[in-house]
């Protein structure tokens, strides 16, 4: 991790953005806040308009949501955290919030992601506690790299965790536990118990006890609990605006479904996607996210997405770094073999570098500026 790390006061009233902010914007954005909200983090995050967004947070949502995922894995004062995730992002304030509650030690990691660099120094650290996005997990297991021994947890969150990837890293020892979360939700909604570590099985996602998830008509998953955030403020080209949450609960663009585990005897979540992974190709809907999950299963290159396409709207396109060789052809033939016309991977892109986010997910805005 490299810049700046944001030392959040838990138990201030004060207002504090966690943004890369030059000091006049910083002056400005504080003097528009300070009339409207008390006791807020306000974290940065991806707009889709192509303006500044931030989400503010209270620090008691924070705090509740801290708690729960406290209790949820059993922590304890002993137990210590080892952050390695940007410090704008949701994970590394995350752990700042449950670290507080318990008194728990924070050790940062220095310099940018290198995993064998990761690995020695979260040995060093003793660090029992610590959180990944899907990316880093698969550069660990890329590299063979075991598990140190002092580690007792890793939440895995920010994107697709493959069942492949999972039964890969728990092979290696890697104590992971996949989680669901958001921003605006202060992080976790649902996480995997700690019992799933007693086998290799892919584990179920368990709500935590703080969220209510409900599907909607359009199988969106709608949230209730009071970890939710308050507002989202903008930086339009000649002004801010701040649109307060109005309702109880936050419809999400995430598509999946609750169901009552039998094993858990609790209610679980399955994710299908985001909004913005499920377009239309040809006029029938395609979930890109599914694809490439089931693309990476079984190839460890290349991302699969659906591309802008003037005639059937969308197409799915298989975007990579390097030519595999002519093995490639047969392996998206045999891809495609028991997919539908629309879901077909329909044309191969090969260029320098994906481009891609902090957190290691593709770059899509500035992937399609490449493409164009």
């Amino acid at each position: 991790m490299t810049g700046k790390t944001w030392t959040v006061n838990w138990q201030s009233d004060d207002n504090e953005i966690i943004s890369f902010f030059s000091d006049e914007k910083m002056q400005t954005l504080k003097s528009i806040i300070s009339e409207r909200f008390k006791g807020h983090i306000f974290v940065s995050t991806s707009g889709t308009t192509g303006f500044p967004k931030w989400v503010a947070i209270s620090k008691k949502a924070m705090l509740l949501s801290a708690k729960n995922v406290n209790n949820f894995i059993n922590l304890q004062k002993k137990d210590s955290w080892f952050s390695i995730l940007p410090s704008t992002h949701m994970g590394a304030l995350a752990i700042s919030a449950r670290a507080h509650l318990s008194d728990s030690k924070i050790t940062y990691g220095l310099g940018p992601w290198n995993p064998k660099q990761f690995v020695q120094q979260l040995s060093v650290s003793e660090a029992s506690l610590s959180s990944l996005v899907p990316t880093q997990l698969h550069d660990l297991v890329n590299f063979e790299i075991l598990s140190p021994t002092n580690l007792r947890v890793v939440f895995v969150g920010g994107g697709v965790l493959t069942e492949n990837l999972y039964h890969e890293a728990r092979k290696l020892n890697w104590p992971v536990l996949p989680t669901y979360g958001l921003t605006e939700a202060s992080s976790q909604v649902a996480t995997s118990p700690l019992s799933s570590l007693d086998n290799l099985e892919f584990p179920e996602v368990q709500i935590l006890p703080h969220f209510k998830v409900e599907m909607n008509e359009t199988q969106n998953l709608v949230l209730r609990g009071d970890s939710l955030f308050t507002a989202y403020i903008t930086e339009n080209a000649e002004a801010w605006d701040i649109c307060e949450r109005k309702q109880m609960e936050f419809t999400t663009e995430d598509k999946g479904s609750v169901y009552f585990s039998k094993n858990l005897k609790v209610a679980c979540l399955k994710i299908y996607g985001r909004d913005s992974h499920i377009k239309k190709v040809g006029g029938v809907l395609v979930n890109a996210n599914g694809l490439d999950k089931q693309w990476k299963e079984n190839h460890k290159y290349g991302e699969v997405l659906l591309i802008p396409d003037g005639r059937l709207e969308n197409r799915v396109a298989l975007i990579v770094e390097e030519m595999p060789g002519p093995q490639l052809l047969q392996q998206i033939e045999a891809f495609n073999n028991s997919l539908s016309k629309e879901e077909k991977i329909s044309i191969v892109y090969k260029i320098a570098e994906i481009p891609r986010t902090q957190t290691g997910k593709v770059n899509y805005p500035q992937l399609i500026k490449i493409l164009q």
